[in-house]
């Protein structure tokens, strides 16, 4: 994988692509961030890009038992981040 920069097109798409259907993204308690991917949530949660909506617990693969994981959800100010940079992406191939 490449290095990502925080605050990248890169960065923010590949945290804001995360998300499932329902634009949301769990991350298990405990389990600390790499520095960079908490900077990327640190500048994600600072934009209004992504907001915390609960703490649940739940099954996590490669994980024994059950765990508790924070939910965020991605905003519509995050999606539309998401869309910029990728409709960037296409402008830039076609050029």
């Amino acid at each position: 994988m490449p290095l990502l920069i925080p605050g990248s097109d890169a960065s923010d798409e590949e945290l804001l692509s995360s998300g499932n259907p329902q634009r949301r993204i769990a991350l298990v308690m405990g389990v600390p961030l790499e520095p960079s991917n908490q900077r990327m949530l640190d500048r994600a949660i600072d934009n209004d890009w992504v907001r915390f909506v609960d703490m649940t617990p739940a099954m996590v693969p490669g994980m024994n038992g059950t765990t508790m994981v924070r939910v965020f959800r991605i905003t519509d100010a995050g999606l539309a981040r998401l869309n910029e940079i990728r409709k960037r992406k296409v402008i830039d191939a076609v050029r």
